[in-house]
């Protein structure tokens, strides 16, 4: 616990199954997109950083990718369990998220307790999507969770810190319930300085962001079409009046090349010109010129160097 002047700072993991809100809720407490989201599980697939500083506070959230029950055996699949479980560790407060328009379920259950006897660091259970159920519903499930929360903390007594067995209810559409959360987790954070600049929001690359706003589109647009083995690389960003970007959406097969690149060129066309609109907004209403290529590479996602490239 810190005073409310002292500056203070620390990480914040939000953990929790695919699908559970972690990217939505990064973008909200940043104000601005810079995760993907879809309705596709794993669309997260590196854990992504960003920093708000409030009063004397820092915070640093730290969004992963969802917690896979059987993960894939892919090198790419690894990498990202073993992503979620370094920021585990590394947190000085762990969120793990519940998405309560599919409720709590045994997966949620295994994977909390696992959290829960690794850490001794704040940890948190958040519901999300508290809009999109009725009223009698949220609380049900508030109830079951916190019932589960509590018999929990019981049979490890000792082994992380449960500040409350209480699950904190919040949408990301609405500003009061984060700023609520947020001032919470800020009061959480150990004392020491500031890590980044007071008016820093990631420390992604400016790539990384780009490819990430890129790969949402490609998979809202193509939904269950596409494969788990989709990237996206970015070429070339040439400076000027017009953001010029050329990016390249990387494949695991012929069959696949075809689905992306759809009838016609219909489904990259789309693709692209979801993309440019969601950069633009990202620029701050900047043009840009957005071009979209597509290459098979057999089997990438059991290549370490191209896992590493696409991750960046």
């Amino acid at each position: 616990m810190t005073t409310p002047h002292q500056p203070h700072c620390g990480y914040i993991a939000f953990v929790g199954l695919p699908n559970a809100g972690k990217s939505t809720l990064l973008n909200a407490c940043l104000g601005t997109k810079i995760a993907g989201v879809s309705k596709r599980p794993q669309t997260t697939r590196n854990k992504i950083l960003g920093v708000e500083t409030r009063g004397a506070a820092q915070l640093i959230f730290v969004d992963t990718p969802g917690i896979q029950a059987n993960p894939r055996k892919s090198f790419l699949s690894k990498a990202m369990e073993e992503q979620v479980w370094a920021s585990v560790n590394e947190a000085d407060v762990v969120c793990y998220l519940i998405d309560v328009t599919r409720g709590w379920t045994a997966a949620d259950g295994v994977q909390l307790l696992k959290i829960h006897q690794m850490t001794k660091r704040p940890l948190l259970v958040l519901v999300s999507k508290a809009d999109s159920v009725k009223k009698h519903v949220l609380a049900a499930q508030s109830k079951t969770i916190a019932a589960a929360m509590a018999t929990m903390a019981e049979k490890s007594p000792g082994k992380a810190c449960f500040l409350e067995a209480v699950p904190y209810e919040f949408s990301s559409k609405r500003p009061e319930s984060l700023e609520a959360l947020k001032s919470k987790l800020a009061a959480l954070l150990p004392p020491g300085p500031w890590l980044f600049a007071e008016d820093a929001i990631t420390d992604a690359s400016e790539g990384f962001i780009l490819s990430e706003l890129i790969r949402e589109q490609l998979f809202r647009k193509l939904a269950d079409q596409i494969p788990f083995g989709c990237g996206v690389s970015i070429d070339k960003v040439s400076e000027g009046a017009t953001l010029k970007i050329q990016a390249t959406i990387v494949v695991d097969n012929p069959s696949h090349k075809k689905i992306v690149i759809g009838k016609g060129g219909d489904a990259i066309k789309v693709i692209g010109t979801l993309a440019r609109h969601s950069i633009e907004q990202y620029f701050d209403g900047r043009k840009v010129f957005l071009e979209l290529f597509v290459r098979v590479e057999k089997g990438w996602t059991e290549q370490q160097l191209l896992v590493e490239q696409l991750q960046k």
